[in-house]
């Protein structure tokens, strides 16, 4: 004859075991759900992505609210590939986008325009102006949980835009806006040279000029098709915007 106590036992050991069962069975639904998702977001992740970046760089000899120089517009196209959720290939081109804007503060104060010229680079070459240091450059990167995080491949001291321009008043304010122009250069640590130049009532300037842009280093980006967002720099008086799009 089977006691109660034994029955009592089997059964109790009976639900320890069902228990268990239904614990591991909803860890193994879990594990496939979170891998589902896992494969998923790669997936959606793999193909062909734009990023595009657009600015404007102020080249200017003065200070915030007595300035002299020229706008110019530009832009970055980087393209990269993912594939099984990793990082392919990438690359990556830039241009300057028309002639640059002349400008004034306060306006028709100042008279500027670009001056055609050259300039020796890090590598004793000669550069003529307006130039952009990097015109095609190759991209590195890796994706994590559908950000990526772009590489490019650009030496020191990054990209940037070199201009000749040249700027001139008759304004009697004309000596305080090359004086603190002298003071603006030295904080801002971009300028190659500037000769200065007095005819009659008119005093004019000629300036040599770098000015650094995008990209400038490593880039954090969420992968989100139509996704963009715009940087300032109130400092510099430029502005970055970026365009990130899935080719589909």
């Amino acid at each position: 004859m089977v006691s109660y106590r034994f029955l009592q036992s089997s059964t109790n050991r009976y639900r320890s075991c069902s228990d268990r069962y239904r614990l591991f069975l909803g860890l193994a639904v879990c594990l496939g759900q979170l891998l589902f998702t896992s494969i998923a977001s790669a997936t959606s992740a793999d193909g062909e992505w734009h990023i595009k970046i657009t600015g404007t760089n102020l080249f200017f000899y003065g200070t915030r609210t007595l300035t002299a120089g020229l706008k110019q517009r530009w832009e970055i196209d980087m393209e990269i590939h993912i594939r099984g959720g990793q990082f392919d290939v990438g690359s990556g081109k830039g241009k300057l986008l028309g002639p640059p804007e002349p400008y004034s503060r306060p306006e028709q104060m100042f008279s500027c325009k670009m001056l055609k010229g050259s300039y020796l680079d890090r590598g004793l070459n000669i550069m003529e102006t307006p130039h952009m240091r990097y015109e095609g450059f190759p991209v590195a990167g890796k994706v994590i949980n559908n950000h990526i995080t772009l590489e490019p491949g650009i030496e020191y001291i990054g990209n940037f835009i070199a201009m000749i321009y040249e700027c001139s008043t008759t304004h009697q304010l004309a000596d305080v806006w090359l004086e603190r122009g002298k003071l603006s250069a030295l904080e801002r640590a971009k300028r190659l040279g500037a000769t200065v130049a007095v005819e009659s009532n008119r005093t004019t300037i000629k300036v040599k000029e770098i000015q650094s842009m995008e990209p400038r280093g490593t880039i954090e980006l969420p992968l989100i098709d139509g996704h963009r967002f715009r940087l300032n720099d109130q400092a510099a008086m430029s502005e970055v915007e970026y365009h990130i799009s899935k080719r589909q």
